[in-house]
């Protein structure tokens, strides 16, 4: 069986090409497998499914054409590209694209999968398919030893930098609050929008406790591992890597409510709250309260369990293995 993997061709640390990039070598095991290979060698291969990770572009749209006169398998990922945030931003081209170009390959697709049961819900909302398997993304997990911080806990954001992470409300918040002024928060982050960075950045410029320190290109998890809290004040994921890579790391989770990760809560490794002033500030000195625990070596290790439990990317590359296979049998 072979398998034409095609996604967006600038590859950066986060979000859907770092997910493939993790997963991929698992299904190759299995499958014979080529990555964005050129519309020529797709014309003269003998691919059996196209799957493609995203939405909006005209390429996927022609390739989707081709595979359709080849008699080829289709399998869309959209990776959260019909939430509502998401599709909210320049929304009247991706409604123009949905019932157009975008609503033909969403339609005609053999196969629809999503990272969760919200996705799943919102995806429903505007598109009918028949066919629609959930998947998480997973995680390699990397062993480290987590180190006990001295002094105050110290918070990190750790995402693109994009109006949809609500990073802007997150530093707007800090910067003021008198609660928090001896609270460190230091950022990473791929710059996805300049003019809001820049909005952001100006703020920062003027803080003497909000510290940007640019991407993490490696060792991901080592770096986070040195911090105490991960907060991510994001408006909408579909799935969220690097939730997982903040586990892994054994960093404590302060979550946006309206994430999909209410299990989190009752293995008390996350809070989800409304990221107001007043909220933010009783979460931040509550975990400094109970730091012992929230951030002991015994609680990190039953994330580490969690996370093989759940996440590990040999298993979930099976479940993919197995919906590929369905669609001959």
């Amino acid at each position: 069986m072979k398998l034409l993997v095609l996604t967006y061709q600038n590859i950066n640390v986060y979000g859907i090409n770092q997910a493939l990039k993790d997963l991929i070598p698992f299904i190759n095991k299995k499958l014979e497998l080529f990555v964005n290979i050129n519309l020529f060698k797709f014309l003269f291969s003998n691919t059996d499914i196209l799957h493609i990770h995203g939405l909006w572009q005209v390429r996927f749209f022609i390739f989707f054409l081709v595979a359709k006169l080849k008699n080829i398998k289709i399998i869309i990922s959209p990776h959260g590209m019909l939430d509502p945030e998401s599709f909210g931003i320049k929304s009247w081209k991706k409604k123009i694209a949905l019932l157009t170009y975008q609503g033909i390959v969403l339609r005609e697709a053999n196969l629809i999968i999503v990272n969760s049961k919200e996705e799943k819900k919102n995806l429903q909302k505007k598109i009918k398919h028949e066919n629609i398997s959930i998947i998480a993304h997973g995680i390699i997990l990397k062993k480290i030893k987590k180190r006990k911080n001295k002094g105050l806990i110290h918070s990190v954001y750790y995402s693109k930098i994009h109006p949809i992470k609500n990073l802007l409300k997150l530093v707007q918040v800090w910067s003021l609050s008198k609660k928090l002024k001896n609270f460190k928060l230091s950022i990473f982050g791929e710059i996805d929008d300049a003019k809001y960075f820049n909005k952001i950045n100006r703020i920062i410029k003027n803080s003497k406790n909000i510290f940007f320190l640019g991407k993490i290109n490696k060792n991901k998890i080592l770096n986070l591992s040195t911090y105490d809290v991960f907060i991510l004040p994001s408006k909408s994921e579909n799935f969220g890597l690097v939730v997982l890579e903040a586990l892994n790391a054994g960093l404590y989770l302060v979550l946006n409510k309206s994430l999909p990760w209410k299990d989190l809560i009752n293995n008390k490794f996350a809070s989800l709250i409304n990221f107001s002033s007043r909220n933010l500030e009783k979460k931040i000195l509550y975990i400094e309260k109970n730091r012992n625990f929230l951030l002991s070596s015994s609680l990190y290790k039953k994330k580490i369990l969690y996370l093989k439990s759940n996440y590990d990317w040999g298993t979930i590359s099976k479940k993919y293995i197995q919906e590929y296979e369905k669609l001959f049998f």
